[in-house]
């Protein structure tokens, strides 16, 4: 006997259709801010556990607890980012300025001789000969339009001050709604989910493993590889030492990349100018003090829940990057987490 095929009432479909509308509709609605409301909610997830744990010392009150916790993330995040972007402006303008104002000809002569001086030295280098005209077409086609593209940059993040303001102030407000309630919000996420407990329980513990690892295996190994290394080059005297640390800050939150990429380069600078125990002093700093910070401190900190391929984890970064700007070295490696736990989650249940 053939089973019938099991039909479904005409107001399921009705109300499928109704949905679809709704939810294009709600898209549209929230698609200018859409990226703010996920990056508030990926917030409250972050200081979760420090509201709990000022919750227990505010007798449990949930509204003071969570004005507490914004009120700490202003002070301990958001004030000094703003004095280290404006510091970053600031160098950035200095140096662009001294480029145009000091590249001139005794300045080429001068460094002309050093860089052959040093040149002659090495073996495999001393029938190598750089002239005048070479430096200066080099500092005229790259050094000077790199920096003056730089300025405009931070000019223009500058001129957006007023739009990050509002910005910060609704991504705080939507914090002070979502971070008491997130208990609530992820058990409502339970209930509506058409997966088994087990998948949906999959898909969350390792969205907040990744969450985890982008934050601590990424942007404190980050700050922590800009810092050193942005204080060793203030110690030796190299300018606009703040750009240069916000530099390795970015290089090392992208796999592959690194802080090498920075110091490396400052030291073979120096070793051409004149200064080779310098330039063998950053050398050195890059591969026995700032890379080791992340070979020590990623092992210290990141989990193996999320287990995702190095390969896989830099295309994320640099896609998420391209399509999402600065937020996507979070957005992308989530979003490949939850593509590939989907992956799982077919093949365990429904292959």
């Amino acid at each position: 006997m053939v089973e019938a095929k099991k039909q479904f009432p005409p107001q399921i479909g009705i109300f499928f259709a109704l949905f679809a509308l709704i939810a294009v509709m709600a898209f549209l609605v929230l698609r200018p801010y859409l990226s703010l409301v996920c990056f508030s909610l990926i917030y409250s997830i972050l200081v979760w556990p420090i509201y709990q744990k000022i919750r227990k010392h505010v007798g449990n009150h949930r509204t003071s607890a969570t004005l507490i916790t914004i009120l700490l993330s202003i002070v301990l995040l958001v004030i000094p980012a703003l004095i280290f972007f404006q510091t970053l402006v600031f160098q950035v303008a200095t140096v662009a300025g001294s480029i145009s104002s000091q590249v001139g000809p005794d300045t080429v002569d001068q460094l002309l001789t050093q860089i052959n001086g040093t040149l002659a030295l090495v073996p495999f280098a001393q029938e190598l000969e750089i002239t005048s005209q070479q430096l200066v077409d080099l500092v005229a086609q790259n050094i000077k339009p790199m920096s003056d593209w730089l300025v405009n940059s931070f000019w223009q993040i500058g001129n957006f001050s007023i739009t990050f303001g509002i910005n910060a102030i609704l991504m705080f407000i939507l914090v002070y709604f979502i971070m008491p309630n997130l208990p609530e919000l992820k058990r409502y996420v339970y209930e509506i989910s058409p997966l088994s407990k087990a998948a949906t329980h999959q898909y969350f513990s390792r969205a907040y493993a990744m969450l985890l690892d982008v934050v601590k295996g990424t942007f404190l190994i980050a700050v922590l590889q800009g810092l050193v290394g942005g204080i060793f080059l203030a110690v030796i005297g190299v300018p606009a030492w703040v750009f240069f640390a916000f530099m390795m800050m970015i290089l090392s939150m992208i796999p592959v990349l690194g802080t090498g990429f920075v110091l490396l380069p400052i030291a073979i600078v120096l070793l051409l100018t004149g200064h080779p125990f310098l330039g063998i002093l950053t050398a050195c700093w890059q591969f026995f003090v700032v890379g080791m910070i992340d070979n020590i401190v990623r092992s210290m900190v990141v989990s193996k829940v999320a287990n995702v391929h190095p390969a896989l984890m830099m295309i994320a970064v640099l896609g998420g990057l391209k399509a999402f700007g600065l937020l996507g070295i979070v957005y992308g490696p989530l979003i490949l987490v939850v593509f590939v736990t989907t992956l799982e989650v077919y093949r365990q249940e429904y292959h």
